[in-house]
């Protein structure tokens, strides 16, 4: 995966130098912390989760 997590790092960077346009928007990044925030919450309580 090493890489990878490099060509993402120089892409981001790439991104806030204004040489490139983000691979994805706010919006997916808030929905994969609301997703990783469910899984969380699914592993603590043992239990099955209802997005």
């Amino acid at each position: 995966y090493k890489s990878a997590y490099a060509a993402e790092w120089e892409h981001f960077v790439a991104v806030l130098r204004g040489e490139a346009v983000p691979d994805c928007s706010g919006d997916d990044g808030e929905r994969a912390l609301y997703l990783a925030d469910k899984a969380l919450e699914s592993l603590r309580c043992q239990r099955e989760i209802v997005l």
